[in-house]
């Protein structure tokens, strides 16, 4: 990696905003979706989160403590448009235009998500993605906060990890909007594809300065056993999580698991080729956290049950394995030839201060150890990597998990609101500073490795 390398952290705007009422915001699906019983751990929600909205600035001096060189973080499409005349809310537009602004003082790079699954709930209620009205409206919403932002922000993503809220949101029904039917998926599946494209395409004839990509989920796929059954098994659990997305945007063709499950929503000229919905991107964003480890099943999802191999999990019962990263990166580069950036890497334990009030997470510093590792030798191999981004900066709303599952390298006390930064901040710190001493003057080889 060259000096170029960028070290960061990520969040998510339901994740850690609070607010969900001020300046002129209006609801999103999640909020809906927190309030439907049953659906969240402890019936939590993200109306507070971690209060981010009134706390920023707090927050982003705690990143450039830590020396954190760049911040990826995400719009709230509800804030900029609350309601369905769509009607820019400056009030929005403010927020994030002054968030921009201090991380420019402080000297952090920004890196905007334009959608990490916060629908505005009047979308939701017209179908959400799976209506093909959604094109339209997601390409109006990244061209308008492109306009007010650009100035202010050069790298952004359009959608993070499409998969999950296809697969979670359509198909399983974890995430709002809490369907499960094929045919919703097959159709928001389509829609998703198109979006991109359209957002992608409109931003570049507004302003070409920006690099713009996308960030997806993956992991390293693996059979449970040498049969047969289990290696197919494997190998179309890696096309769907793996490819489904990346192979259309980026080689204009849909991989077979595509027509499997969503044959009758998709185009008959897809089965030939994608080429409505290539377009050319700056970067990949890969979000990569685990092994998956793979048998049949006829009675599960694509043939496909997931299972365990016998590596260390973390608190999400997700297997530790930081070879998959490099493999991954090694993978993805010389199958599409674009840079990327490790857009999420991290793990949840169990933290919790001990007598003096400090985190001691040596299992997420291992992780992140070994993580890091795994990016210095993809790139010693000639993968274009450009920056690695731990998540999360702070612990969070985990989606369906709740408040239960701890994935920051600073602590937030929930009923407090206070932070405090664990062993592993302290970590990264001395890792982002060590690489910079070792990329100025060339004294170390492996500089991630570093001490306990």
């Amino acid at each position: 990696m060259d000096k170029s390398f960028v070290f960061g952290v990520a969040t998510s705007s339901y994740q850690i905003e609070g607010g969900i009422d001020k300046d002129g915001a209006g609801v999103s699906n999640w909020t809906v979706f927190c309030n439907t019983r049953g659906t969240i751990a402890n019936e939590d929600n993200g109306n507070v989160a971690c209060n981010h909205y009134e706390l920023w600035e707090q927050d982003l001096e705690l990143m450039a403590s830590l020396g954190i060189q760049s911040y990826r973080f995400s719009i709230s499409w509800a804030r900029i448009f609350p309601d369905a005349t769509e009607k820019i809310n400056l009030g929005g537009i403010h927020f994030y235009q002054r968030v921009l602004q201090k991380l420019q003082l402080l000297g952090i790079e920004p890196m905007i998500t334009l959608y990490h699954w916060d629908l505005p709930q009047w979308l939701e209620e017209k179908g959400g993605w799976s209506n093909p009205d959604i094109v339209q409206h997601f390409t109006k919403y990244a061209t308008t906060v492109y306009q007010y932002l650009n100035g202010l922000c050069s790298k952004w993503i359009t959608l993070n990890e499409p998969w999950v809220f296809l697969h979670k949101g359509y198909i399983t029904g974890e995430h709002a909007p809490g369907k499960a039917t094929i045919d919703l998926a097959g159709k928001a599946y389509v829609n998703i594809l198109r979006a991109h494209t359209a957002a992608v395409q409109a931003m570049r004839s507004i302003s070409d300065a920006g690099e713009v990509g996308v960030a997806c989920n993956v992991s390293f796929i693996a059979p449970s056993s040498s049969r047969s059954q289990d290696i197919n098994a494997a190998a179309r659990f890696d096309s769907y999580i793996n490819k489904l997305f990346l192979d259309p945007w980026i080689k204009g063709k849909l991989p077979e698991v595509a027509f499997e499950l969503f044959g009758p929503q998709l185009p008959e000229t897809w089965l030939h080729s994608a080429v409505e919905i290539l377009t050319r991107h700056d970067f990949i964003g890969l979000n990569y956290y685990s092994k998956t480890t793979i048998a049949h099943d006829s009675k599960e999802f694509l043939g496909c049950k997931l299972t365990h191999s016998g590596l260390p999990v973390t608190s999400m019962d997700w297997e530790i394995y930081p070879q998959g990263l490099t493999w991954l990166l090694q993978w993805a580069y010389f199958s599409y030839k674009i840079p990327i950036y490790i857009t999420e890497n991290g793990a949840a334990f169990d933290d919790a201060p001990n007598h003096e009030g400090n985190i001691q997470d040596t299992a997420r510093i291992d992780y992140l150890k070994s993580h890091l590792d795994a990016v210095e030798i993809a790139s010693a191999s000639g993968v274009d990597v450009r920056g690695y981004f731990a998540w999360s900066l702070l612990d969070n709303f985990e989606w369906e998990a709740g408040y239960g599952k701890r994935f920051g390298i600073i602590y937030v006390d929930f009923d407090t609101l206070q932070r405090t930064v664990k062993d592993s901040g302290y970590f990264y710190k001395d890792a982002i500073k060590r690489w910079k001493y070792s990329s100025e003057n060339k004294e170390y080889t492996n500089v991630f490795s570093l001490p306990g």
